[in-house]
This record gives C-alpha cells, structure tokens and sequence, in this order.
C-alpha cells in the first residue's frame, strides 16, 4: 500500500487551503497594482557607446620639427584650401602651414606656442556631408541588429538626436574581446555638428532592431518566469489567476504577448512574495502596493 505518498498529497493541500483561508478571511485582499494589456507601438532596442566621425578626413602635419605656434582654427571652424593652420618656426624665420583641402576642423591636437616633431598632426580636417557611426556590441546584442535597422545618438551636443541607418555588420573580433565591429551612416547631419560635438569621443547609440505598430503589450514588471513558462496574475473577479503567457519580444520597458492575453486584461504589476494563485487582491494607486 502506497500510504505515505497519499498522506504528504493531502498534507499539501491543506497547507495549500490554509494558505487561501488565511488570505481571504484572516489577513484580508492583498493589496495590489494593476497594469492592463494594450496595444500600440513596441520598439526593441540594442544600446552600446561608440564614436562619430566623417568618412573623408585630412591631418595637418608639421612639415619639419620646430616651435608651432596655436592654431588659427578650432574644432567647427570652417576652413578653406591654402589658409594658414599656424607658423612653425624652423630657425630664425617662421613658415606657413597650409590646409590642403577645404571642410571642417574635426579635431585640434597642437592647442598652444610649443615645439612639434616633423609629421606631428596639428589639426584634423573633415568633410560633415559623408559621417558614420561606429561602435562595437557583444554577440549576442550584434546578432539582433540588421543591415537597414535604424539608430539614434543623443546627448551630443544637440537639441536632436542624431539618426541613421546601419551600413556594416562585421566579424567577432578577437582583438576586441570578441566584440562585433557595427558601423551606420548620419542623416540630415546639422552643418555645426563639429562645433556642438566639441571633445566628446564615447557617445550613446541606440539600434532599433524590432518595431510592430499594433503589439499587444505590458508592463515588462509584470511577467515572470515560473518554471519554464513566462506567467503572469491576471485578476478576475478580484482575485489572483496564474495564467501562462507567450512573450514574442521584449524591451527594457515592455514585453510584447504573443499568447495567454487579450487587450483589456488587468494583470497584476510587480507582483511581491505574498501573490499567490487564488487569493484576493484590491487594487491600490501605483507606489503604494509596497512590492
């Protein structure tokens, strides 16, 4: 006779209906809060840091060792073919260092009166029409980006971000720790752009990888893995229902539904230790749940 397993079956589900009398005539509804299921626009997004910097870019270099004096230029100045970058005084006279091409001071390298080796870069010298983005993602982020996908740049020293579309996936460099070299190219790039950038070198970029206009989506705090499946508490009839969800895609915000919801579903946000399938809930304003 298999006695023992049948006594630890009833065991747990007395345990389990103490637990649900305790919650619905001795402590009372749980206070909750609810989130409901919507649908709108879900983006999916890769974040890594990396630099912007034109295509087409010209150093100015001393011409023979001396004592160069300040650039004429700085960073976002325009300059033009044959203007004087700065004087380098070789002996007892000073020569003329020219710009060989015409565009935009990128970079400053020389800042003040000193003495500069021959072939020491003064200034950088860039064309803004042609700019790229580049930075490298782990592989797991790199394998969830396409050629085509869009990407943004904020806090660069404008009021916009700046945005473009991704030109080259590379190879896993082992150089770089095994990290996937991604390059984009800048669109509607402001003329000013050197000027505002100033000195910044590691910038932001955001790579949307995912967009579905008309997702059905929650709150990303209110699923959770139980088991192998991806759960959440919907609330019916004010109380706590496990019900197993479908997660198509995820952001740091939102988890997009595939199954297990319908749109206007009120399902539990954040839900702490003390949720449990079955018991009852009321709901309270968002902050004061405690979970």
């Amino acid at each position: 006779m298999k006695v023992l397993p049948t006594v630890i079956d009833w065991t747990v589900k007395a345990v389990c209906a103490a637990v649900l009398v305790y919650f619905a005539v001795v402590r009372g509804p749980e206070p909750v809060e609810l989130v409901k299921a919507t649908r709108g626009l879900f983006e999916s997004r890769v974040h890594g840091e990396g630099i912007i910097q034109s295509k087409t870019r010209y150093t100015v270099a001393a011409f023979a060792e001396g004592s160069a004096k300040k650039p004429n230029f700085g960073v976002g100045d325009e300059i033009r073919q044959g203007a004087v970058v700065t004087e380098i005084l070789i002996g007892p006279n000073f020569e003329n260092l020219r710009a060989a091409v015409t565009g935009v001071v990128s970079k400053v390298f020389h800042h003040a009166m000193g003495k500069v080796e021959r072939k020491e870069p003064i200034i950088e010298i860039s064309d803004p029409e042609h700019m790229e983005m580049l930075t490298d993602l782990i592989p797991s982020d790199a394998e969830q980006v396409h050629l085509n996908d869009s990407f943004t740049i904020t806090k660069w020293g404008g009021p916009e971000p700046l945005k473009g579309v991704i030109t080259h996936i590379g190879k896993p460099d082992p150089e770089k720790e095994g990290k996937v070299p991604i390059a984009g190219v800048l669109q509607d790039v402001p003329s000013d752009i050197f000027k505002k950038l100033g000195e910044r070198t590691e910038l932001a970029i955001s790579i949307q990888v995912a967009k579905f206009p008309d997702a059905l989506k929650i709150p990303i705090g209110a699923a959770f893995r139980n088991k192998k499946n991806w759960t959440v508490f919907r609330v019916v009839d004010r109380h706590a229902r496990e019900k197993n969800v479908t997660i198509l895609n995820r952001n740091n915000e939102e988890v997009m539904i595939g199954n297990g919801l319908t749109e206007g579903d009120a399902v539990i946000d954040r839900p702490g230790a003390l949720v449990k399938d079955g018991i009852r809930v009321v709901e309270v304003p968002a902050g004061s749940s405690g979970s």
